[in-house]
Order: structure tokens, then C-alpha cells, then sequence
């Protein structure tokens, strides 16, 4: 029986997935820092989207 790694959270929408681009330096920077923190360039870019969306509504008052 083999067992593979779910590499998105439980609840992802696998089928939808978004695209963003970047400038060469950004990327740079994001393949880096995913391989420093030891996470797949796609669970890097979403962890921080969600702290900055965090953010984001923190400073609008919202939820």
C-alpha cells in the first residue's frame, strides 16, 4: 500500500488553484525563503498570503 504526503491542508480545493505572478527578484526570494522554512513554494506563497490578509483586515476593522 503506498502513502503519499498531502502537501495542502485538508479542505484545499485542489481543482481551482490561482495563479500569481511575480518579478525574477520576488521569486528569487520566495524559492529561498520556501526552502529555508522547508515548504513547497505553493504552501510558502499561501502561508503568506494568509498573515498579510490577516493584516489586511486587522487594519480595516474587519473579520
Amino acid at each position: 500500500m503506498s502513502t503519499s504526503k498531502r502537501r495542502a491542508p485538508a479542505g484545499v480545493d485542489l481543482d481551482l488553484p490561482v495563479t500569481v505572478r511575480f518579478m525574477p527578484d520576488e521569486r528569487t526570494e520566495i524559492v529561498g525563503l520556501s526552502k529555508q522554512d522547508g515548504r513547497t513554494m505553493s504552501s510558502f506563497v499561501r502561508m503568506i498570503y494568509l498573515l498579510g490578509l490577516a493584516e489586511w483586515k486587522r487594519q480595516r476593522g474587519l473579520k
